[in-house]
């Protein structure tokens, strides 16, 4: 069952909501792959200039995983686009909190091989 919680979409048409549900179902697979754990995703969606020809977006999305939230926002005249941003935005904060992890567990492991070998 996939955790993904829209808010603010209550003025979008049909299609947009399509568009916009497509594209965090696939960004939401990624982050679990990622992490390797079972994540949340919330979308927050904010509209202004609402009447007239074209419409303004805000996007915050958030991941919620059981050791840490990771939040990026984006803002612009195309849904799609805003969303690709955001979503790619947390894909790199990820990736980057990974990396360090990764790092922070190899140095660990030299400083212990460096202790065994004084004995």
């Amino acid at each position: 069952m996939e955790k993904i919680q829209f808010i603010g979409c209550d003025e979008l048409d049909a299609n947009e909501m399509l568009s916009l549900t497509k594209l965090a179902r696939k960004y939401h697979g990624r982050a679990e792959k990622m992490l390797s754990n079972e994540a949340g995703l919330s979308v927050h969606l904010k509209l202004y200039r609402k009447e007239g020809a074209t419409k303004k977006f805000s996007i915050t999305c958030k991941i919620m995983a059981p050791a840490k939230i990771f939040r990026a926002s984006s803002s612009g005249w195309k849904l799609n686009d805003c969303m690709h941003k955001a979503c790619q935005k947390i894909e790199h904060e990820i990736q980057h909190k990974l990396k360090k992890i990764a790092e922070l567990k190899i140095r660990e492991q030299k400083r212990k091989a460096t202790s065994r070998k004084q004995y």
